[in-house]
């Protein structure tokens, strides 16, 4: 009896613990990655968006997870010309926990996001 006592007060919720730091962390690298990816294919060519988009999706996919609601993509200057131009990508996703009914809606979801910057390849800071 006291064994099912233990294993019930113990085991399960360290269980879920387990499951649900997981699920998150998942969803940190893959945020993580994609904007360190998109960045570098933004660095090499500041026009090329939507390839950009396609490798943010092919990460999270890779990772078993469904696409980010956010990706913003931009340079700096706007333009991405001139010395010091660079790119900055921001993949912004939720990740619900489980076992969280969906009607208890943003209780149960944890906000994930990364941003990554690159500089526009060809520019030099030395002059």
């Amino acid at each position: 009896m006291e064994f099912v006592v233990l294993v019930v007060a113990l085991v399960i919720p360290l269980v879920y613990l387990v499951v649900s730091l997981s699920l998150v962390q998942a969803s940190v690298f893959a945020a993580e990655a994609a904007s360190r990816e998109a960045a570098r294919v933004l660095a090499a060519e500041p026009q090329d968006l939507d390839t950009a988009r396609a490798q943010v999706d092919l990460v999270f996919e890779d990772h078993g997870l469904p696409a980010p609601e956010e990706v913003l993509l931009g340079c700096v200057p706007a333009s991405c010309h001139g010395e010091g131009a660079r790119v900055s990508v921001r993949v912004s996703s939720t990740v619900p926990l489980p076992l969280v009914p969906s009607w208890s809606g943003q209780k149960g979801l944890l906000p994930v996001s990364a941003t990554s910057e690159a500089l526009v390849e060809g520019m030099r800071l030395d002059g």
